[in-house]
């Protein structure tokens, strides 16, 4: 009874599995040791249990009559279902009702960060104790993923983990409830957060190698009912690779970035939510300016990638440095060109305008739904319409959509309501299409049916009429008008193309963009 796909066994990767709470109290950890097995999960009342020998029916049938269920063996790496095994039983062995391992996991690591140790130097019982090997777990597991975010959140009964992966969440693993304090220590202490305070929210950095990789992880911890959900960014610091190509522009974009560029002065914006690549983009054009005659200097909030002959500064609102501080400080180092990471409030907006017009080149990060929106959301922070007329160059607004697997999407006929769909085109002509592209699910893509994204954009270059409507107040929906008689390719319309290219799925356009037609 071992599990067959296409006549071979199966076998699973525990360091990418979701491992179901309920399915590991199902055995105890007596005989998980013993037969060095691990539950992952109940499916239609089978247990399937990953094995390092899953032809030991003598282990499968002693199971299979402790827990009444049938049992559905799986194969999988040893030393990874003993790794497991130290993690998901180390609340189970309990004597008189304390759950003696985790409490020493947490009482070690506490005293570890009482007497000031450093990662390199701990204790090897430290290093060894379950929440340790489990947050390792957890990180490492995030960058063989790809996941941009881990979600670490405390519920009454059980822990659960997720991450986001291609810009969605996924559901990774479950824990005990007794495992998150250590584990949140942990993280606290590798953050450099206060382990103590637990009634406010903090902000820490992990800073983490993964075979010769550098990665930051920004921490945040949030107060909730049952404990500090935390949420950790990763921030890859190497192997990124800065290039035109890469950032998928059309060539009629390409030309409009180019004129911006070529400006001697101005802001050049890039707009869109959380985690639509606006950061990316900046660094990219960033690194096409970089030349040893410029005087490049950025304020950042972090330094997400390290380049080679700029001048980075980190944000540090503690002592005092906030992108307005630092950009003030920055004008009076003879600068050329000018990167503040995010415009945020009124006071750093006005300086970058005021910086744009005295002649320097301004690049930085809006959070709006489009590029015309730029424009009044400076002016809702007090911006006048006869500076930013002036000021801006520029706004590119991107967000990010799922790739299609290129191994096992299917094409097929559209739905009457996708046909409608995509022939919503902003008064733009009609499209006549014989299929699109589905997402099927494959080993390639860990049966998703989306692997990797790509940006879709609209460029907004500045032009008399774009600057006359802004002199006359216009809002952000008249500006789009005219900026699309003047041939501006909107978010939906670059999404449609993306779709009829085979790129992507009408779901992902509806998903991402859909809203904004």
């Amino acid at each position: 009874m071992v599990a067959v796909n296409n006549g071979k066994q199966d076998k699973v990767d525990l360091k990418c599995c979701r491992i179901d709470i309920e399915a590991v109290k199902s055995i105890s950890p007596e005989i998980a040791k013993k037969y060095k097995v691990m539950p992952i999960s109940f499916i239609d009342g089978k247990l399937n249990l990953a094995m390092s020998e899953p032809l030991n029916f003598f282990a499968i049938d002693d199971i299979t009559f402790m827990i009444q269920k049938p049992v559905t063996p799986i194969m999988a790496d040893s030393a990874a279902i003993e790794e497991c095994i130290s993690i998901y039983y180390s609340g189970e062995a309990e004597t008189k009702g304390k759950h003696f391992e985790a409490t020493a996991s947490h009482s070690a690591i506490t005293a570890a960060s009482a007497s000031g140790t450093s990662a390199a130097e701990e204790d090897e019982s430290v290093k060894k104790a379950p929440a340790v090997l489990l947050v390792n777990k957890i990180l490492n597991t995030s960058i063989t993923m790809g996941a941009s975010d881990i979600h670490i959140e405390p519920f009454e009964e059980s822990v659960r983990v997720r991450f986001r992966v291609d810009g969605v969440l996924k559901e990774n693993m479950y824990m005990p409830p007794e495992l998150f304090a250590p584990v949140s220590t942990r993280l606290k202490i590798l953050a450099g957060m206060d382990i103590a305070e637990k009634r406010l929210p903090q902000d820490g950095r992990i800073e983490f190698e993964v075979s010769r990789s550098k990665y930051d992880f920004r921490v945040s911890s949030l107060p909730t009912v049952f404990g500090e959900k935390l949420e950790i960014r990763k921030l890859e610091r190497t192997g990124f690779s800065f290039s035109r190509d890469s950032l998928q522009f059309s060539e009629k974009e390409n030309e409009l970035l180019d004129i911006a560029m070529r400006a001697p002065h101005g802001i050049i914006l890039a707009t869109g939510p959380t985690g639509s690549g606006k950061t990316t983009t900046i660094y990219n054009i960033l690194n096409e300016l970089n030349d040893c005659e410029k005087n490049i200097v950025t304020i950042e909030d972090p330094v997400e990638y390290v380049m080679e002959g700029i001048n980075q500064v980190q944000v540090n609102t503690k002592a005092g440095l906030t992108f307005a501080s630092g950009l003030r400080s920055v004008l009076r180092q003879d600068p050329d060109i000018i990167m503040v990471g995010e415009i945020r409030d009124e006071e750093t907006a006005a300086i970058a305008v005021r910086a744009a017009i005295t002649g320097h080149m301004v690049l930085s990060t809006l959070h709006t739904n489009d590029a015309p929106g730029a424009v009044t959301r400076l002016m809702d922070m007090g911006m006048e319409p006869y500076l930013l007329r002036e000021a801006i160059t520029c706004v590119i607004a991107q967000r990010l959509v799922r790739r299609l697997c290129i191994h096992c999407k299917i094409k097929r006929d559209l739905t009457a309501r996708e046909a409608e769909i995509l022939n919503v085109r902003g008064g733009q002509e009609s499209v006549n299409v014989a299929g699109v592209f589905s997402p099927v699910g494959c080993e390639k893509c860990n049966n998703i049916g989306y692997s990797g994204r790509r940006a879709i954009r609209e460029v907004l270059l500045f032009n008399d009429k774009i600057r006359k409507e802004i002199d006359d107040g216009k809002n952000a929906d008249a500006l789009r008008c005219v900026a699309i008689q003047a041939g501006m390719t909107t978010l939906f319309d670059n999404c449609v193309q993306v779709v009829l290219d085979g790129e992507t799925s009408v779901q992902e356009l509806v998903r991402v963009v859909y809203g904004r037609v």
